[in-house]
This record gives structure tokens, C-alpha cells and sequence, in this order.
């Protein structure tokens, strides 16, 4: 059994009914791929090869990069904020009002470093990758609509 299977399994034991439970473990079976036969798989690498011989593989691979760097990028963009926050809301102690701010202030100094990194995250995202994103998706969407318009 597949993971997406054993994901079935788990997502229909939470219906009520057995026979809503076997429908949508039928649904995750055909999406996943694990009950079709020999000539479904080949149906289906034909009519995806149709489908996409518009596209070629350098094109793929600039624009599976292109979205793999803002990923990654924002992925690191959130995660560095996400610490920073962390760290100064746990580093900051004390009694007194002053013995807060005191602390809050040495924690915030503490972390401009990884603020900085934070920035310097953004403004790559947004001086360097938007564009090309933003053209890399208006490309295949303008194919998807091109080749919908035709057929």
C-alpha cells in the first residue's frame, strides 16, 4: 500500500459511513496512480507527452529553478524572522519595566545580524527573482490559455 493510500485509509476512517470511506480511498487510489493498469500508465505518459511537447526541457529546468530559488529563499526569509522573534521574546526577563526594556534591547541588538539576513533575503527575492517569476509563470499560463483557445 502506497503512502498516499495509507493517507486514504487515515483520511476515510474519519467519514461516518463505510461506503464514503471505500469512495474516497477510490479517489486517492486513482490519483496516486496505484490502481491503474498497464495500458492507464501508458494512456497516460501519451496523453501527457501530447499534452506538454509544446515545452521543452530547458525551459523546464530554468523555470523549475527559478521557483526552486524563491522557495528556498523565502523559505529561509521566514525562518530567520520566525528565530529572530522567537529569541527575543525568550531572551527578554526581568522584574521591573526597566529590567524588560533593558532586556528586550540587548535581544534586538542581539539579533540585527540575523535581520539582516532576513533583509537581505527580501531584497534578492525581490530585485532578482521576481522578474524572471513573474515572467516564467505568465509564460505557461499564456500557453495554458493559448492552448485552450485552440482546442
Amino acid at each position: 500500500m502506497s503512502v498516499l493510500a495509507s493517507v486514504g485509509v487515515w483520511a476515510a476512517s474519519l467519514f461516518s459511513s463505510e461506503k464514503a470511506g471505500d469512495v474516497a480511498l477510490k479517489i486517492v487510489e486513482r490519483i496516486s496512480g496505484t490502481d491503474w493498469t498497464p495500458q492507464d500508465q501508458a494512456k497516460f505518459m501519451i496523453d501527457y507527452q501530447t499534452a506538454t511537447k509544446h515545452q521543452s526541457v530547458m525551459r523546464r529546468v530554468v523555470v523549475c529553478a527559478i521557483v526552486f530559488g524563491m522557495a528556498l529563499f523565502g523559505f529561509g526569509y521566514a525562518v530567520t524572522g520566525s528565530i529572530a522573534h522567537f529569541y527575543v521574546f525568550f531572551a527578554t526577563t526581568g522584574d521591573t519595566l526597566g529590567e524588560i526594556t533593558a532586556s528586550q534591547n540587548l535581544a534586538t541588538i542581539t539579533v540585527k545580524p540575523l535581520l539582516s539576513l532576513q533583509n537581505s533575503f527580501y531584497v534578492y527575492m525581490k530585485d532578482i527573482l521576481n522578474e524572471p517569476f513573474t515572467y516564467a509563470v505568465l509564460f505557461y499560463l499564456g500557453i495554458g490559455v493559448a492552448g485552450k483557445i485552440k482546442s
